[in-house]
């Protein structure tokens, strides 16, 4: 069981959260250019990379609902968001991400995805200010989860501390297993970039997982303007919807 905050650690947390959310809100998504594409990746737009898409089973309405991250700080909130377009609900506007909290009975425990409990007993009104705000800088799996479970998902989020690469391997062969095209089933993670050669904004990126070449194990990792990944090592925690 986690230690409980001071409440000097607190106040040292939420400060640090509203000024790095403060100053990542002035960057500007990158316009143009490619990711580094690390020996583990195959670019999707390379011979390499259209053979294995041809072949591999690939989830076509996630791959055309798919949103670009309008901001440096928005993987997580793009993502989401992707797959509730597939599905066709939630809002489109990515600084909107917020709204369906606001739109919702009863508030899901939002602060504390951030470490910040305390302030889930603050006003609505109030918290979705906050929320709209954080989300500059970055959204956890924690509260992703909690988002997609008011657009009326199943929600389960795994970690790596937990699983072993194998049982990932089962949760990425059952998210496009034949059967999973009518099942609302999708499959984002979280991994560190670092580990496969990018260098942009953070460690970490969220991104869902497009599609799967079972018989040369590799995966579509769409978001990154289209890889083809092996690297299943990089896995940190990933999130089941269905």
């Amino acid at each position: 069981m986690p230690r409980a905050q001071t409440v000097p650690e607190y106040v040292v947390r939420l400060f640090r959260s509203l000024r790095d959310a403060t100053r990542h809100r002035r960057l500007s998504a990158p316009v143009g250019g490619k990711l580094v594409c690390h020996s583990r990746l195959i670019d999707l737009n390379s011979q390499e990379g259209q053979r294995l898409a041809a072949e591999a089973f690939v989830n076509q309405k996630l791959v055309q609902a798919l949103l670009r991250q309008e901001h440096p700080a928005f993987c997580a909130v793009a993502s989401a968001m992707t797959v509730a377009s597939a599905e066709e609900v939630g809002p489109a506007d990515q600084k909107r991400f917020a709204d369906v909290f606001r739109k919702a009975e009863t508030w899901p425990p939002v602060m504390a995805c951030y470490g910040l409990d305390a302030l889930d007993a603050l006003p609505a009104l109030l918290k979705y200010w906050l929320l709209s705000h954080l989300q500059y800088d970055g959204a956890p799996l924690a509260l992703l989860a909690q988002w997609l479970r008011l657009l009326d998902f199943d929600v389960e989020i795994l970690s790596s501390a937990d699983l072993d690469e194998d049982a990932f391997r089962e949760d990425v062969l059952a998210t496009f297993s034949s059967s999973s095209d009518e099942s609302r089933r999708f499959l984002l993670i979280n991994y560190s970039r670092s580990v496969v050669g990018q260098r942009m904004f953070s460690g970490g990126n969220i991104v869902p997982i497009g599609g799967l070449h079972e018989k040369e194990d590799k995966a579509l990792n769409p978001p990154a303007q289209g890889i083809f990944v092996s690297a299943y090592t990089v896995l940190l925690r990933h999130i089941i919807t269905g």
